[in-house]
C-alpha cells in the first residue's frame, strides 16, 4: 500500500514503480492542479473515488490523463461506499493495481467520527 499526501505540481509516484496488486490512496490533491501520480498509473490501475461527481470534477491526476486520451469519465467504477456495500468488488484479481482517490467528503468524516465515538464509549 501506498499513500501519497502532497501538493506537489508533478508526480511524486510513478507507474513504472509500483508493483503488480499495490493499492494506492491518493489523498494529497483535492483541487485541479496538483498531480501526485503519473498518466500511466492511473490509466492501469482500478479506480475508486470516495465522492464520484467530486472526483470527475476535481482529481488532477484523473483529469491530467482523461486529457492525454487514456481514459474517459468510465474509468472512475464506483465510489468506495459502493464497495464496502460489496456492489462492486474493489479488487478483481491479486495482480490488479487499485487506487483510492479521496478529495475530503464531510459525510465520511462525520460517519467515521462517529464510528470512533461509538466503539470509544
Amino acid at each position: 500500500m501506498i499513500c501519497t499526501v502532497t501538493s506537489s505540481a508533478e508526480p511524486v509516484l510513478l507507474s513504472e514503480w509500483v508493483r503488480p496488486g499495490t493499492h494506492i490512496n491518493l489523498v494529497g490533491s483535492s483541487y485541479l492542479g496538483p498531480v501526485e501520480v503519473d498518466s500511466d498509473l492511473v490509466a492501469r490501475a482500478r479506480y475508486i473515488a470516495d465522492y464520484r461527481p467530486g472526483v470527475l470534477a476535481q482529481a488532477a491526476e484523473l483529469a491530467v490523463a482523461r486529457e492525454a486520451g487514456l481514459i474517459d469519465d468510465t474509468h472512475v467504477i464506483g465510489e468506495i461506499g459502493d464497495v464496502l456495500a460489496g456492489r462492486i468488488p474493489g479488487r478483481e484479481n491479486d495482480s490488479q493495481v487499485t487506487i483510492y482517490k479521496s478529495l475530503g467528503h464531510v459525510a465520511q468524516d462525520l460517519a467515521a467520527t462517529a464510528y470512533l465515538h461509538q466503539r470509544a464509549s
